[in-house]
């Protein structure tokens, strides 16, 4: 087995744990509707960070019976896998769209690269494209641990942690604008550098 895949398929558990004890119900009687609840034709563009976790996503998915749910996948290492980087490559702009023009598209994840093709606008004209294909596509921002790890991160583990928080609040930020800027459109953010943190 890939020991890259196996890390990310363990990282997307403990991700979907965590998830799910942060938003348990105080009360039995309140129930969260599911956005998905037979899984979801996805798209998932980014880099190492990101799309090795929507993989192992999709393998939980296929794995626990969400008949409707497939993945379709563009990587592209490093920066070259932030929003705006991924617009502006010819090759990765278009296999983006080649999925995307079909209609099919329900859920389009995009990550961050941080400095890197990562504004507002670098999300924005992905959100407005991929809404001219399919006006009900919702999007899914996911937020990666910073580079390297507590080991080699300055102040150790908890400076890694603090990094992560000071990216994420950075992210979250622009995802609230987004969702200004886009009402019609519904924006998922998850934040799996906590996990990493926690890890």
């Amino acid at each position: 087995m890939n020991s890259n895949l196996s890390q990310s398929t363990w990282l997307a558990s403990i991700v979907v744990l965590v998830a799910a004890a942060s938003t348990r119900p105080a009360c039995a009687e309140v129930i969260y509707p599911t956005a998905f609840p037979n899984g979801a034709q996805s798209l998932f563009a980014g880099h190492s960070f990101f799309v090795p976790v929507a993989t192992s996503f999709n393998q939980l998915a296929t794995q626990n019976g969400y008949s409707a749910h497939s993945m379709e996948s563009v990587f592209a290492p490093g920066g070259q896998g932030s929003p705006g980087s991924l617009w502006e490559n010819e090759n990765n702009y278009a296999a983006i769209v080649d999925v995307l023009e079909d209609g099919d598209v329900e859920l389009f994840g995009l990550t961050t690269a941080f400095e890197i093709g990562s504004e507002i606008e670098d999300y924005s004209q992905w959100i407005d494209l991929a809404l001219r294909y399919n006006p009900n596509t919702e999007f899914v921002i996911g937020v990666p641990w910073v580079l390297f790890g507590p080991t080699d991160a300055i102040g150790g583990a908890e400076g890694f942690a603090a990094t992560n928080a000071e990216r994420a609040a950075q992210e979250w930020e622009k995802v609230q604008a987004l969702r200004a800027a886009h009402p019609e459109a519904t924006i998922h953010y998850i934040d799996y550098s906590l996990v990493g943190s926690i890890m």
